[in-house]
């Protein structure tokens, strides 16, 4: 992940994935992916965020969870900078030059789109129709 240093701006403390234990949603700016830390249980987490998410938002500003629909699973919310029109955010969208969306792909990073994402928990893991951690994009469409 780049240099190894990376752009937190805002982290949500929440059981994401249902286990009783304390997960973390970091969301960074600039060039390095969220992070998505599944806590182990003995004092330690893992990143997950490549494995369990399809895809996230670009310029993450900051995040925060809830259960939005009421079906006592904790949703997660993420803001992306968003450009003010459509001009500006289709010539800063890195996914607009398949080019460079590849190499950051190769490279490790996420699929990252220019987009405030919602992340809604299915409750209990997988599902055929979402992402592959319980939470399932509803905003970008992938």
């Amino acid at each position: 992940m780049g240099d190894g240093y990376t752009y937190g701006l805002s982290v949500s403390a929440s059981d994401l994935n249902n286990d009783g234990w304390t997960d973390l949603y970091i969301s960074n700016d600039y060039d390095d992916p969220d992070f998505l830390y599944y806590n182990n249980g003995d004092g330690t987490f893992r990143n997950v965020i490549l494995d369990k998410v399809k895809h996230i938002s670009r310029f993450s500003m900051g995040t925060d969870t809830g259960d939005i629909n009421n079906d006592g699973a904790i949703d997660l919310l993420t803001l992306d900078m968003a450009a003010e029109d459509h001009y500006r955010s289709k010539t800063n969208m890195r996914s607009m030059n398949a080019q460079e969306f590849k190499e950051m792909i190769d490279k490790g990073d996420h699929h990252q789109y220019m987009f405030n994402t919602l992340q809604l928990n299915n409750g209990s893991g997988p599902s055929p129709n979402c992402a592959t951690f319980p939470l399932c994009p509803l905003c970008t469409g992938n």
